[in-house]
């Protein structure tokens, strides 16, 4: 089925500038602003993409603009050129490592610019190319579009134009306190803002604004997730594809206002007194943002205060997973995505305690473990070397990413959008950090953010941003199969492609795409979700504790890695440190 979204805003761009040597290379983009020079992505590759970096999108968000929508640039670049060969700085980071090597300082509020890469075939005389806007993880307190992980020119080989969006993160991006008029969402509408700037600037670099796919991985897919369920996403988007992060629920507007109040208590501001708050630098923002009392405030909820998104009414008028998405969409999931997060809460699988992993799910699930644990016995785990760390790494897999995207893709259906499945089982065969030993790899197996470098493009010199490791054939044809079906999805809102004829969603007949390990890596099967009318029930507990403001039951919020403790040695210091290098948006765990 082919579905074409209506796009109905303005471009206003105006011409594009090549280079002397190549007629199809463009190497200057004439946008509203003035000239966009840019580079290469090698100087080794004369014929290779080029890339424009630290374009501004918005009017930076400083001073008394912190905790404002965001305003669109309308500047004239100094001079009427902007030289766009180096990233902007990175947007101040939230998570518990302030950043890292992959995303490295200076930070500054002044974040607000996006990249843009661009095949060697791109024409402004026929500006056709299909673009893909990728939307980092990171828990909504960290990553950058600076993240080598996230470099656009190997896709952007491909054929496609790749945007990267970078987005006010923790406290700066969502904190609300209706009183000191704050709304919150700020993030959210940074990244619309920065989908109606390709809108309005795309062409001048040979791409075509009805093809645009928006695409991200963990809180990236939260985000677009919930941009795509927006009453306008029609006119931002032709389709989206959701890695590890579609069809969850969002805190109320109660429980995000009692957030703000708790934050604004913390920083000895009144809860109406936006000028105390905006006196606050951001490295005191941040020391109270990890102060160990407020630790619920970091993370996504929906039964108890978090800075997070919300549904305040406006910017987000209901609940993303009622009002479904408004375009075609891809729900995907990783078979094993809650093995990082339970190896980083408990850091040492063969001396755990059984008692360790009933107090994690505890905390999230109050009451409702016992019943949890009936679902998953112990004994359907018993092949497993740590059979109470492979079950509540599955019971985390299911509740918090599969099952929510079998609710995002049930919802689609009510409405007649077109959808598409896929569970991403295969252990790839390069590590995702450098020094991560082939033990720690066995034992996380097809974990959270591990497809990214499929999707990506990215088949060697792994781990970025300068490893020695390469994909196998197999791995090429998985990273070729999801690189065509995501520039089918840009380009026509159809994820099948010439080679490979991936079925649409229909419940109980669906046939999904399955990623494995074996001779026929991808193939059609069917999408098993069955264990996903047991988690419905417990939403929906969930749910009403929510609505009658209990605290008792709370969730585990998809979120954020755990700070580390001291204790933590050997090859597990490894995972700690994937953790930081790509900023893993997983669940937060009480430490």
């Amino acid at each position: 089925m082919r579905f074409l979204s209506p796009i109905t805003s303005t471009s206003f761009c105006v011409a594009t500038l090549f280079s002397a040597n190549a007629a199809a290379r463009i190497l200057q983009a004439e946008i509203s602003a003035g000239q966009v020079q840019g580079g290469l992505c090698s100087q080794n590759n004369k014929d290779g993409p080029s890339k424009f970096l630290g374009i501004p999108y918005a009017i930076p968000p400083v001073g008394e603009r912190r905790w404002l929508a965001p305003g669109r640039y309308n500047d004239k670049f100094s001079g009427g050129k902007l030289s766009a060969t180096k990233f902007a700085a990175v947007c101040y980071q939230f998570s518990w490592h302030n950043g890292s090597a992959a995303d490295p300082p200076p930070y500054s509020e002044d974040c607000l610019y996006l990249n843009v890469w661009v095949p060697s075939t791109a024409s402004t005389s026929s500006p056709d190319l299909p673009v893909k806007v990728w939307i980092h993880g990171g828990a909504n307190n960290g990553g950058s579009i600076v993240n080598p992980l996230y470099d656009g020119c190997d896709l952007a080989a491909t054929g496609s134009i790749v945007v990267n969006i970078a987005y006010r993160l923790g406290p700066l991006g969502f904190l609300a306190l209706k009183r000191a008029g704050i709304s919150g969402n700020f993030g959210i509408q940074d990244i619309k803002l920065g989908l109606q700037w390709v809108q309005d600037n795309i062409a001048a670099f040979g791409g075509d604004r009805r093809k645009v796919l928006l695409f991200g991985q963990s809180a990236g897919a939260w985000n677009s997730f919930i941009i795509s369920t927006l009453p306008d996403a029609k006119n931002l988007m032709r389709a989206v594809a959701l890695e590890s992060g579609g069809g969850i629920d969002l805190p109320s507007s109660s429980s995000a206002q009692m957030a703000g109040a708790m934050f604004a208590k913390r920083a000895n501001c009144s809860a109406n007194d936006a000028a105390c708050l905006r006196s606050i630098s951001p490295g005191t923002l941040r020391d109270i943002f990890w102060d160990h009392s407020y630790s619920s405030l970091r993370t996504m909820s929906i039964t108890r205060p978090c800075i997070q998104p919300y549904v305040d009414g406006a910017i987000i008028p209901e609940q993303p997973s009622q009002a479904g998405v408004q375009v075609p969409a891809v729900f995907g999931s990783m078979s094993q995505e809650g093995t990082i997060a339970i190896l980083n809460a408990i850091h040492h699988p063969e001396k755990t305690k059984p008692s360790r992993y009933h107090d994690i799910l505890t905390s999230g699930l109050g009451p409702l473990v016992d019943e949890v644990y009936a679902q998953y016995p112990l004994s359907s785990f018993s092949n497993h070397p740590y059979p109470d760390f492979s079950r509540a790494a599955q019971i985390i897999t299911d509740w918090q990413w599969r099952c929510p995207s079998y609710r995002g893709l049930l919802r689609a259906g009510e409405k007649g959008i077109p959808t598409w499945t896929y569970l991403f089982d295969h252990s790839p065969k390069c590590p995702s950090s450098a020094g991560m030993g082939a033990d720690v790899a066995a034992l996380l197996g097809p974990s959270h953010t591990f497809d990214i470098p499929f999707v990506l493009a990215h088949t060697s010199s792994l781990p970025r941003p300068n490893g020695a490791c390469s994909f196998d054939a197999t791995e090429l044809r998985i990273s070729q199969t999801f690189v065509d079906a995501w520039t089918g999805l840009a380009a026509t809102g159809d994820a099948s492609t010439a080679t490979f004829n991936w079925p649409a969603f229909e419940n109980g007949t669906s046939m999904g795409l399955y990623v494995g390990d074996d001779g026929a890596a991808i193939r059609s099967l069917q999408a098993n979700f069955s264990v996903c009318s047991f988690w419905n029930h417990i939403q929906e507990v969930l749910l009403q504790a929510a609505n009658t403001g209990s605290t008792r039951t709370t969730v585990i919020a998809t979120g954020e890695a755990v700070r580390p403790q001291s204790t933590v040695t050997g090859a597990l210091v490894v995972v700690v440190h994937i953790l930081a290098s790509v900023l893993l948006s997983v669940i937060f765990l009480a430490d």
